[in-house]
């Protein structure tokens, strides 16, 4: 395709003894909508084309693809209805996850899943004196508005303010009892120590507050205490095992 100048160049070299005056001049009026077609055509790289420096990538986020891979064992009504995430992994990632859905075909109403490097591991009832509502249950997709590293991160972050050293983490996501907040809450861990709980917003992964392990362990009402026991009570110590690595609520 020439480009206007180059067309101007190439009248200019015809034998314009041979050429009619009207065509010439048919094909200098047509230049500006032959232009104009090409560039609408052949739009310059940039923002929004998928081309160019300027062009944004799909956003990855491990949760959500777990969750993905996770949620195709659960009735299609109810893929979306996730009561519980926890995640275990290491200081910046998280490489093993656990979703409980809300499930009313069990009689507990709550399944299991374990997902690690997106291929599920074990699907596995909750097995609960206790049954789980419906309505404590959320999306994460609506939730999780940033993705496990940026919380990480921002636990992290805090980690080095104080001066802890840790070397692996376990994340939890739930409602509250009042079921109003969803706080992402991160286990500090060295081996298999706990070394304080920093609680993270999911959709801005601000810290909200930090607790150390002493204080957590002197008041056992403490609702992270509860939560993160409570989840391993109803599925037992071989579900426990499985997705940690310990076993502490059945011995």
């Amino acid at each position: 395709m020439l480009s206007n100048k180059g067309f101007l160049l190439l009248i200019i070299h015809m034998d314009m003894h041979r050429l009619p005056l009207v065509c010439v001049l048919g094909w200098l009026l047509a230049l500006p909508f032959v232009g104009s077609a090409f560039a609408q055509s052949y739009p310059p790289p940039g923002p929004g084309n998928g081309s160019g420096p300027g062009s944004q990538p799909p956003v990855y986020n491990a949760l959500l693809e777990a969750h993905d891979a996770a949620r195709v064992v659960i009735d299609p009504p109810h893929r979306n209805d996730v009561l519980t995430i926890m995640g275990y992994g290491g200081v910046r990632s998280v490489d093993r996850w656990m979703f409980v859905y809300y499930d009313p075909s069990v009689s507990s109403h709550g399944r299991a899943v374990v997902v690690s490097r997106g291929k599920i591991e074990r699907v596995q009832p909750v097995d609960s004196r206790n049954t789980y509502p419906r309505d404590m249950s959320f999306s994460p997709a609506n939730v999780t508005l940033k993705e496990p590293p940026a919380i990480l991160r921002s636990a992290a972050v805090l980690a080095r303010r104080k001066g802890i050293e840790y070397d692996n983490t376990r994340m939890l996501l739930r409602r509250s009892v009042d079921g109003t907040s969803l706080v992402w809450r991160v286990e500090l861990l060295s081996a298999r120590k706990s070394m304080g709980y920093v609680y993270v917003s999911p959709r801005t992964a601000s810290v909200v507050r930090f607790e150390n392990s002493e204080l957590v362990a002197q008041q056992k009402g403490k609702q992270f205490v509860r939560d993160v026991q409570g989840t391993f009570m109803n599925m037992g110590g071989e579900l426990e095992q499985f997705f940690t690595g310990k076993r502490t609520v059945d011995k």
